[in-house]
């Protein structure tokens, strides 16, 4: 067997910045708000990291039943339900992949 013309490759990359998201709530699922950057510690591998950004999102929930009440079947839309700065979250299902009863579950959840 010939000796690989290839040699292999490694690759180095170090992230100044990783983004954690974190979801406080309370016993009953009711989400927590007004925490800061003091109460909050982050470690890996045993050694706690500087926290070099921190900031509180609150989502305005919207009920989509008051847009898509009005369209009609098999209808849908992109319009803004939230205030303009909250984030967004966009679920995709693949029903290629995804099996029935996941997708069941998902859609009966949302």
């Amino acid at each position: 067997m010939a000796p690989s013309l290839h040699q292999p490759v490694t690759l180095h990359e170090t992230s100044p910045l990783v983004l954690v998201d974190v979801d406080v709530t309370d016993k009953h699922g009711i989400p927590i708000h007004g925490f800061t950057v003091n109460d909050f510690h982050v470690f890996e591998g045993g050694s706690e990291q500087q926290i070099g950004s921190f900031e509180e999102h609150r989502g305005v929930a919207a009920s989509p039943a008051v847009i898509t009440a009005s369209l009609p079947p098999d209808t849908y839309t992109n319009q803004c339900l939230s205030s303009p700065g909250s984030p967004l979250f966009v679920i995709l299902l693949d029903s290629l992949n995804t099996a029935m009863s996941d997708q069941a579950l998902l859609t009966s959840n949302c």
